[in-house]
């Protein structure tokens, strides 16, 4: 999907080397990745101010400090692929998932922005994004029992095909706090394991930070309070099954997004998060973050620390904010 309304959509083939194969994983990603690094438009600086500034947000002050204007020009060039979910897969539709491949420094590079992109999303009642450059858009089938691409035609692109209509809901659900999507979700990240779990989300009213400072907050498994150095400790217990067996943090992967504004917990091999908060209460630094996994309390245990120093007072999200977490069987 170019990001030039006057260019035209086109269907592209990505090859790899068979089913249940390691190329069939990655295949999207790896193509994505490089016919973007190509895309025209993109500028060849960046505004180094600009940049340490969008840096600083993520990592904190201490990662961008010795940054140089040509750094910052090399550093926006080692582009990733991000993926914005259309419609997350679950029972509710065999485990499909559909999403929107693109650069994630594509607004930093100076990239125009795409309105087809924009109003696909708006079309799913997906969070309302900024969407820069071109995108690629994808299915794939992915849960415990199978792993399979599927073709994204242009007449998917049908503001009327059954999918969006099917997305529109899910993420309605989604955002209203509606467990039955969230439930959908988690059990697409878990397999066999989530027929053991259930799920708990819940939408902080305006002005609510979904806690409070003496005691901290819940949803779900999910729990979290104000630690002694200033920073926000979250504790989420996993559900029976590989996340609690030994290894299983080799399965998970806990960053920090849009500015350090949204936290998301994935299993490996999932295009799905596991847990979701966002946006949260105070931007939080990715250089100081910390997670470990307790094996006597089968807990994920992450550290926030926020990019002012200031206190979370209890809180996980903003008002307005969510959190979508398992709530494991006992």
């Amino acid at each position: 999907i170019p990001c030039d309304a006057s260019a035209p959509m086109r269907e592209e083939r990505v090859a790899y080397d068979g089913p249940d194969t390691e190329s069939e994983i990655s295949c999207v990603t790896q193509y994505v990745k490089k016919a973007l690094s190509m895309q025209a438009g993109a500028a060849t600086t960046v505004d180094s101010d600009e940049f340490k500034a969008a840096m600083a947000a993520q990592a904190g002050e201490s990662a961008v400090s010795s940054i140089t204007p040509e750094m910052a020009t090399q550093l926006a060039g080692m582009n990733m692929v991000e993926t914005i979910t259309l419609l997350p897969g679950g029972p509710h539709n065999g485990f499909e998932h559909w999403n929107l491949y693109g650069d994630d420094k594509s607004a930093l590079k100076g990239l125009p922005r795409n309105a087809r992109a924009e109003g696909l999303l708006l079309a799913c009642g997906a969070p309302a994004a900024s969407v820069h450059g071109d995108v690629y858009a994808g299915r794939v089938v992915d849960c415990e029992e199978a792993f399979e691409r599927r073709d994204f035609l242009i007449a998917d692109m049908d503001s009327n095909a059954p999918w969006v209509a099917l997305a529109k809901e899910v993420n309605g659900r989604r955002a209203a706090g509606g467990a039955g999507a969230a439930e959908a979700r988690v059990k697409a990240a878990l397999g066999d394991a989530g027929a053991n779990a259930q799920f708990g989300s819940v939408t902080a009213p305006g002005g609510a930070g979904l806690g409070s400072e003496a005691t901290g907050g819940a949803v779900g498994a999910a729990t979290w309070r104000d630690a002694d150095d200033g920073e926000l400790e979250l504790r989420v217990r996993l559900p029976e099954g590989p996340l609690r067996e030994r290894g299983a943090a080799k399965l998970l992967n806990v960053s920090l997004k849009r500015g350090g504004k949204e936290l998301l917990v994935t299993a490996k091999g999932v295009e799905v998060p596991l847990v979701t908060a966002a946006p949260l209460y105070k931007a939080a630094s990715t250089d100081e973050m910390t997670w470990f996994l307790d094996k006597e309390t089968s807990e994920l245990i992450i550290g926030l620390t926020a990019t002012d120093g200031g206190n979370w007072g209890g809180n996980l999200v903003a008002g307005g904010g969510s959190v979508e977490a398992p709530e494991a069987a006992q």
